[in-house]
């Protein structure tokens, strides 16, 4: 209630759905009470007609919203009238604000901007001074892109510093989100990797609005194929892993990878190849590799092409042996690709340790069957 010897009216809810609302006229009589007649349930109104903004809110706040009266043309509406309008905000009641002065018309539509620290649950209305006939229509509060009638009028009367109350029904609010956007790095540099993303809510759900959709997700990502995990080097290349005997190489494939054989020599053979094996890690010690490679140096390990090899820098005898294609029979065991004896001493155990690539070589001190 205000100053001056203000009463109030209260209003209650029917059945927990219908809101007890009222036409209300502002009349300039005596200061006695009159209850507002109910009628309406709260609903939803597509505005209409000629607004006539009075002014904003001056409440430091943060949540806008704007009220709306729509008036009905009656002959015996007067012409002058003053109402002002309060909001209950988590139990406490703002300050009197106005809402219609003496220049609004009672054929005018009203429509009036506020803000305050939260959203409001209740309105109130005070008449301050009025001529007989004046009334409303509807009153709409309009927030969140959202319109929500809170009260239609019947034909009545109220006295003038007598208060009205209406509940504000709450509005659902959906929640929505923003766009996807990269978390972290790819799982891999190549071949196809797992990239984590993330959305933000822009706007959280409220009331009963739909919740928010999921905010995180995988997607593919640097799907271009890996380059072999092997090369193939030149004379005199400088390399990393692990040397099979720990001195130099004559030829061979050295990993890309950190992943090499660690015990890669061939028995008794002081020939090396490099592949690449998961279970067994090399150093990274740098190691030196020999080889005097004609034509193309990106040639595949499966080629058949014949190699013109040499043991060290500055040796041009040829060695014992000869490169044979795969599934070829030789000496000794059944090989996939590899250089055979021509003599008849081989190395018994010519597997490299994690590979299926084979060198034979002479030794002394193993000899194979013939």
């Amino acid at each position: 209630p205000h100053t001056r010897g203000r009463a109030s009216i209260f209003f209650s809810t029917f059945l927990g759905a219908t809101l007890t609302l009222a036409m209300f006229s502002c009349c300039s009589a005596r200061r006695t009470t009159h209850t507002p007649v109910p009628h309406a349930q709260v609903g939803h109104l597509a505005l209409q007609g000629s607004a006539l903004a009075l002014g904003s809110d001056q409440l430091s706040t943060e949540y806008p919203f704007t009220l709306y009266a729509l008036t009905h043309d009656n002959k015996h509406a007067g012409t002058t009238s003053e109402i002002e309008v309060q909001f209950e905000v988590e139990g406490t009641w703002t300050e009197p604000r106005p809402f219609i002065s003496s220049k609004v018309k009672p054929t005018d539509a009203v429509s009036v901007d506020y803000k305050t620290p939260a959203r409001p649950t209740k309105v109130r209305l005070t008449c301050l001074n009025s001529t007989d006939g004046w009334r409303f229509t509807h009153l709409v509060f309009k927030a969140d892109d959202l319109e929500t009638e809170i009260a239609k009028s019947t034909w009545g009367h109220w006295i003038k510093y007598v208060s009205v109350e209406y509940p504000i029904a709450a509005v659902a609010v959906d929640c929505k989100v923003g766009p996807w956007s990269d978390h972290g790095s790819c799982s891999k540099t190549c071949g196809g990797g797992k990239q984590e993303q993330r959305r933000a809510v822009t706007t959280a759900a409220a009331h009963g609005g739909e919740s928010c959709p999921t905010l995180t997700r995988e997607v593919d990502c640097n799907t271009q194929p890996c380059s072999p995990p092997y090369r193939l080097v030149a004379k005199g290349t400088e390399c990393d892993g692990l040397m099979r005997d720990g001195q130099e190489v004559d030829l061979g494939y050295v990993t890309t990878v950190a992943d090499c054989a660690s015990e890669a020599k061939a028995k008794g053979s002081t020939w090396f190849i490099y592949a690449k094996n998961d279970s067994d890690l090399c150093s990274s010690e740098g190691c030196r590799c020999y080889a005097e490679v004609p034509g193309s140096q990106d040639c595949p390990i499966t080629t058949n092409t014949r190699y013109n090899l040499y043991k060290s820098v500055g040796e041009d005898t040829p060695k014992p042996y000869t490169f044979v294609t795969k599934g070829k029979e030789c000496v000794g065991q059944e090989v996939d690709l590899g250089y055979v004896t021509t003599v008849a001493d081989c190395a018994s155990e010519a597997k490299a340790k994690g590979s299926t690539w084979f060198i034979y070589a002479k030794n002394d001190s193993d000899l194979c069957s013939s």
